[in-house]
Formats: structure tokens, C-alpha cells, sequence
């Protein structure tokens, strides 16, 4: 498959991933190549991470703390990408889902997608009309909620272990997002 073709099949995936359909997962290409290409989904999400920083940027901090902020934003978004898939690929070992890791990973990643869009398009929208900030931050708790529970469904099906062991993978995954983001918090 085409790079290009895959990319547009993997989005369309995640696209009915998020509308809880798990024959999105026949849209992914989930051999070897696949999982590396998986990874371009960061590409896609970059402007959006990008478009959240600049919501939240170091006011009233020298430019120079700035920069410093950016970089450190790059540094944790290239961890952030990395070690979830590192860790899945030892509790899938530990559960023995070997044979369906790849299919998680390359779901997992493409998922990422449509979340980020949601999250960013609403919250923007939300704060360019100038909605107040318990009215944002209800939106990306509904926002939030809703991941959690697509991330689960991913894991659930991708991964084909029960909803009770895919909340705790959700679960650990958020934790280990929090600690990338405490990061990113004391960059600035």
C-alpha cells in the first residue's frame, strides 16, 4: 500500500474507531511496515499539540523561556510517542498478546488523531468565543472523557483483551501522559 493510501485508510480507521466501530481496524495496515508507518500520526498531531501550547504560552516570561518551553513541548512529545508503545509491548508480552500488539500499536497511534482534532478544534472554538473557563475546562473534561472511553474501546478490541483489563491499560497510559505533562508544566 501506498504511503499516502495508507494514511488516508488509517485516519478512516480511527475515524470509525470513534464512532465505536471495530471493523475501523481492518482499515489499518498492521504488519511490520505499518507500525512504523503508524508513527506518522505524530506529524498530524504536531500542529495540534502545537495550536494547545500557544493556548497555554508563558506569559510575561522572557523569550529565552520561552524557546526553553518549546523546546522542552518538542522533547515530551517525542517521549510521549515512544514510551507508551515500549510499554504496551511489555504488558502485551505479560498478557500474552503478542500476536495482537502490532494491531494495538498501529490503532493506538492513528487513534491519537481524531482525538487531538476534537480536543483542540472544540477548546480553541470555546476560547475564541470567549466562553468562561469553567465552561472550557467542563468541555475538556467531556473531551477527556470521551478519549478515556475510545481509548479503551482501541485497547479492548485491538489489543482483544477484556474492558476489564483495558481500563487498566487506559488507566496506566493516562498516568504516564500526566507525568509527560507534569514535564512540560515545570519547562515552563
Amino acid at each position: 500500500m501506498a504511503p499516502l493510501t495508507e494514511c488516508v485508510s488509517s485516519l478512516y480507521g480511527a475515524y470509525r474507531l470513534a464512532r465505536f466501530d471495530s471493523r475501523g481496524l481492518q482499515y489499518f495496515n498492521v504488519g511490520a511496515v505499518g507500525f512504523f508507518r503508524s508513527f506518522t500520526a505524530a506529524l498530524f498531531v504536531a500542529p495540534f499539540a502545537f495550536v494547545n501550547w500557544i493556548l497555554l504560552p508563558p506569559y510575561g516570561q522572557p523569550f529565552s523561556k520561552a524557546i526553553y518551553a518549546f523546546f522542552m513541548l518538542v522533547v515530551t512529545y517525542v517521549i510521549s510517542w515512544c514510551v507508551t508503545p515500549f510499554i504496551m509491548a511489555g504488558i502485551s508480552l505479560v498478557l500474552d498478546r503478542k500476536h495482537t500488539y502490532v494491531r494495538f500499536a498501529v490503532a493506538y497511534n492513528w487513534s491519537a488523531v481524531p482525538q487531538n482534532i476534537v480536543y483542540i478544534v472544540v477548546v480553541t472554538a470555546a476560547v475564541i468565543a470567549g466562553f468562561s473557563n469553567d465552561t472550557v475546562f467542563g468541555l475538556a473534561l467531556i473531551i477527556l472523557l470521551w478519549s478515556f472511553i475510545y481509548t479503551g474501546f482501541v485497547v479492548h478490541r485491538a489489543l482483544d483483551v477484556p474492558v476489564v483489563t483495558a481500563s487498566g491499560i487506559v488507566l496506566i497510559e493516562f498516568l504516564l501522559r500526566i507525568c509527560i505533562e507534569l514535564l512540560i508544566i515545570i519547562s515552563r
